[in-house]
């Protein structure tokens, strides 16, 4: 046996992991083999075989019983991190519902596993980190913000991390816009700064035209940035701007969507295996006068880049609605519902004011079908949230039982973009008795079945205080009226600009109460929502929320502005 273990060893080391493979499977009973052994057999496994289903499903019960092991020890602890990691990847790439029912058996088992020995490992960032990542896919966000504060508590964040920690606070209303400001601002404490003869200079010379450039990691899929932003790259004066975009993703990932939008710019380049120095480089040498940063704190962000400086000027826009708190970004643009004179000393970056909307969707390529309220059909009142399940806090599934429980013979739809159902959501719904009433909707695996599930919605419910953007846009598109909750800040107001720009004051709640009593008159009185849904219906496509045309002329002439003041 000894002579097997050395060979077994050996041929780890060596790489040989084919062999290994057999002579294990061949000769040993793993039954009887410690957690180290078996540790090596399944990455040996994998390296074997590769990463398909089958396998990894295989290798996760092997590490599931390497961890389950006494005593614990270092190789049963990382037995455990392979055991959830492995399973968070096969949940986010195999869509089939036993897998999926597997892997979330599996976060349950570590979650188990974690408390038990919490004390023991309450303090390995990893496995915090694996926690936030199954709590954001059970979509809690309490538990999420606990974790990060264990980071924090143990001194162990990264600029990354405490991005992530101060965005997973804007999904409850736990802090105040001071509270957002005052954590925002340590970043600059965070990100460190690259000596200066390490990169070129910045270019302050004049170019022929002004260039522009946008960086972010989404511009793919069905990602909701993309409508956004196409507004510009699909109406800008071609003698005034030259645009570049720069992309932060593996390259490998790009896709229809991605060729698209680099086929309505000057250039692009994709800085994803950059490291910061070389990246700065790229973009310095490329004479950008102003970048715009669609990411902030959200995504794959690269804040390091800007806090270093890549344009003489920087704007963030669109990807997240808060201060960066980076003093080297020099705007950020919104709109006069968003923030109020007031509070921009709340905001570290000057605050450029679009005339009516911070920004404007290009609209859908089909055609727009006014179909009748479905209440006329089913007999019953339908209400509809398609947002992100971590978006549904406590406080707003309350409000929405409350609406159900008013609402006699009403349904509320739930459908999510990340998930097709939310055991832990439903349960929040039994406490009030209502969760018969509540449906989940599956992922569709087309955008325009997802779209046409707006016309089973009279009335879409938005979420508070992160509201729901683009959701919003696509239910006004479909002539769905949209309620929303009044805010505190840039964040919690969209919903609000969205609704004035729209001519739909009358759907801005003031407080939970009020929004609970906006829902129940419109299920009430049928008459008023039907001509509602009309004017939204006919109103949409020429309203600042659709009309990318202006929109992109009023947003490259404050551009135009920034450069030549």
């Amino acid at each position: 046996m000894e002579n097997i273990n050395f060979r077994i060893k050996k041929l780890f080391s060596e790489k040989r992991f084919n062999e290994l493979v057999k002579l294990v499977e061949d000769k040993i009973d793993r039954s009887k083999q410690t957690s180290k052994f078996i540790n090596i057999y399944a990455i040996s496994k994998i390296f074997s075989l590769g990463v398909d289903t089958k396998n990894l499903v295989f290798v996760i019960k092997e590490f599931e019983n390497s961890f389950n092991l006494k005593p614990l020890n270092e190789d049963s602890i990382s037995a455990f991190i392979y055991f959830t990691n492995y399973s968070l990847n096969l949940f986010q790439v195999e869509k089939e519902q036993d897998i999926q029912n597997f892997c979330i058996d599996n976060f349950k088992k570590s979650i188990n596993f974690f408390k038990k020995n919490e004390s023991l490992l309450d303090r390995n960032k990893k496995i915090l980190l694996l926690m936030i990542r199954i709590f954001t896919e059970f979509s809690d966000i309490k538990k999420i913000i606990y974790y990060f504060e264990k980071i924090i508590e143990n001194k162990q964040d990264n600029p990354l991390n405490y991005c992530a920690y101060i965005q997973s606070n804007s999904y409850i209303n736990n802090w105040d816009q001071t509270k957002f400001f005052e954590n925002s601002v340590l970043i600059n404490h965070k990100i460190k700064s690259i000596p200066k003869d390490h990169l070129v200079a910045l270019n302050l010379k004049k170019n022929n035209k002004i260039r522009i450039a946008f960086l972010s990691s989404d511009l793919r899929l069905n990602h909701s940035v993309n409508y956004f932003i196409k507004s510009i790259l699909q109406n800008y004066d071609k003698e005034k701007f030259e645009i570049v975009l720069f992309l932060n993703m593996p390259s490998e990932l790009e896709d229809e969507t991605t060729s698209e939008l680099k086929q309505l710019v000057n250039q692009n380049y994709n800085i994803n295996k950059l490291n910061d120095i070389d990246a700065i480089n790229l973009i310095r040498n490329n004479k950008i006068d102003i970048l715009i940063d669609i990411m902030g704190y959200t995504s794959s962000n690269r804040l390091a880049l800007f806090k270093n400086k890549l344009a003489p000027i920087q704007v963030n826009w669109l990807g997240y609605t808060n201060t960066t708190g980076l003093k080297e970004m020099d705007y950020i643009i919104a709109d006069p519902n968003l923030i109020l004179p007031d509070e921009a000393k709340l905001y570290s970056e000057n605050i450029i004011y679009l005339d009516k909307i911070w920004n404007a969707h290009c609209g859908f390529n089909f055609p727009r079908i006014k179909t009748i309220a479905p209440f006329k059909k089913n007999n019953y009142f339908t209400f509809g949230s398609f947002n992100n399940f971590t978006k549904i806090n406590d406080e707003v599934v309350e409000t929405w039982s409350k609406i159900l429980i008013n609402n006699k013979n009403s349904k509320l739809l739930l459908k999510s973009s990340s998930a097709d159902f939310n055991e832990d959501l439903l349960n929040k719904f039994k406490t009030f008795n209502i969760s018969n009433s509540v449906k989940f909707i599956p992922r569709t695996k087309t955008f325009e079945d997802h779209i046409n599930y707006y016309n089973q919605i009279d009335i879409a419910l938005d979420t508070f205080p992160y509201n729901g953007v683009t959701t919003s846009f696509e239910a006004i598109w479909m002539g769905v009226p949209v309620i929303t909750m009044s805010g505190f800040n840039f964040n919690s107001r969209c919903g609000e600009s969205i609704n004035k720009n729209i001519g739909m004051k009358s759907l801005i709640a003031e407080d939970d109460k009020h929004y609970v009593d906006i829902a129940v008159n419109l299920g009430t009185n049928k008459n008023y929502l039907n001509n509602i849904r009309k004017k939204i219906f006919n109103v949409a496509p020429n309203s600042p929320l659709f009309n990318k045309e202006e929109f992109s002329k009023n947003f490259l002439k404050i551009i135009y502005n920034l450069k030549k003041n």
